[in-house]
């Protein structure tokens, strides 16, 4: 165990009980802005990490997550996963340098390298375990906020109805939210993005991820399919079959939907959730 301390307690507390990360010299600490979640950055033996406390969930896996990230890390598509932490569910991941991807209303470079990311992620990594069931977490987020609200009622409905129409012989690999503030874009030493925060990571259709991707950025219908075209060009050099746009533009109301849910729940502010719930009405309606 290394001497030196943070001075914060449960950050000091999971390196003392990782072999991995106890003995490096502990430089600097500083806390992260998370949803939901405590995250700090930290700087051990002149190297860069991230240390992530999950929030409290009743649907999220936290070892499944771990392992995801770290199946991921494999294919190039996530930082390296260097330490899980059981008692507190945190996870261990070295810094990526580089920004985040900004929201864009138009399919750019960014857009066609998440694209080829995304479609590394379904079809060239090996399977996952589920950290979170998308129809379970869709109702639970839901259930606090439907009471008595009959359009709300009426979308959640709507919304099971394709979760369960989802072809499971499909399924691949899927982030569950890449949108732009888990996206970190390429750098000097890095050719390709890749994402973070895989606490929703799952395995689904590929139209998820696509779709949720799209909802974050703003884009039409229009460059959704631009979007759908560089990642289905990118996907079929893994052999996979191509995604269609009727299978995209059907979770864009779900994925929509799963969204206003989670700001409900998370205290977002009123103008965030009506958007959230019109773009899903309007793709579900």
């Amino acid at each position: 165990m290394n001497d030196a301390r943070f001075g914060i307690g449960p950050v000091d507390e999971v390196l003392d009980r990782l072999p991995l990360l106890s003995s490096k010299r502990r430089q600097h600490a500083e806390p992260l802005s998370g949803a939901g979640n405590r995250v700090y950055r930290l700087r051990l033996d002149g190297r860069d990490f991230v240390m992530r406390f999950p929030g409290r969930s009743r649907y999220i896996t936290v070892q499944a997550e771990y392992d995801n990230q770290r199946r991921a890390a494999e294919a190039g598509v996530a930082p390296a996963a260097v330490g899980f932490d059981r008692q507190s569910g945190a996870i261990v991941s070295r810094w990526l340098a580089g920004d985040t991807h900004r929201s864009a209303r138009h399919v750019d470079d960014d857009d066609n390298a998440l694209a080829h990311c995304l479609a590394r992620l379904h079809h060239g990594t090996a399977p996952f375990t589920d950290a979170i069931a998308p129809g379970r977490a869709l109702r639970w987020n839901l259930t606090p906020s439907v009471q008595g609200d009959t359009r709300l009622i009426r979308l959640a409905a709507r919304a099971d109805e394709r979760l369960r129409d989802l072809p499971a012989s499909a399924w691949v690999n899927c982030h569950g939210d890449p949108t732009a503030g888990n996206v970190i874009g390429r750098s000097d030493d890095r050719p390709a993005p890749q994402l973070i925060d895989w606490e929703y990571s799952h395995r689904n259709v590929a139209a998820w991820d696509l779709a949720v991707a799209c909802n974050d950025r703003g884009v039409d219908a229009g460059c959704a399919r631009a979007f759908l075209a560089a990642y289905n060009a990118a996907a079929g050099a893994y052999g996979a079959p191509a995604v269609e746009t009727s299978a995209l533009e059907k979770l864009r109301g779900v994925t929509a939907l799963a969204g206003a849910a989670w700001l409900m729940n998370h205290h977002g502010d009123e103008v965030s959730v009506n958007h959230a719930v019109e773009l899903a009405a309007h793709w579900l309606d």
